[in-house]
């Protein structure tokens, strides 16, 4: 498309007839549809039916990766991925210098303190 058939006025005339046109028509020939009631009723039943869809849906996901934990004994692969990052953790950390060893150990130390006052405050 050229810059001459942007710029051409005829076409925003035709445009703007035909709207006004489409509206005249639409508004002499609009009618309402009677609802009864249809409508509330469609609303109110609505979050209900989500709600129930909603729990139904957690149900079934829960159940699938229960069986799927159980099926690739999940237990056995848990325990395989935390051994090996307390073992890479601790290789890490006798690879390190003292200073960053006493540094990483001060640091756990304190979280672990910070943890139990605060649990024992409760």
């Amino acid at each position: 498309m050229d810059n001459s058939e942007i710029l051409n006025t005829s076409n925003l005339h035709r445009d703007d007839n035909t709207d006004r046109l489409l509206r005249q028509f639409f508004t002499e020939h609009a009618f309402e549809v009677p609802d009864d009631g249809f409508s509330h009723r469609v609303k109110r039943g609505l979050p209900h039916r989500a709600r129930r869809l909603n729990r139904l849906w957690i149900v079934i996901c829960s159940v699938a990766a229960a069986i799927l934990f159980v099926y690739f004994k999940g237990w056995l692969l848990l325990g395989r991925a935390i051994r090996e990052l307390l073992i890479s953790t601790l290789v890490g950390i006798v690879h390190q210098g003292p200073a960053t060893t006493l540094l990483t150990l001060t640091a756990l130390t304190l979280t672990f303190a910070y943890i139990f006052v605060s649990e024992n405050k409760r």
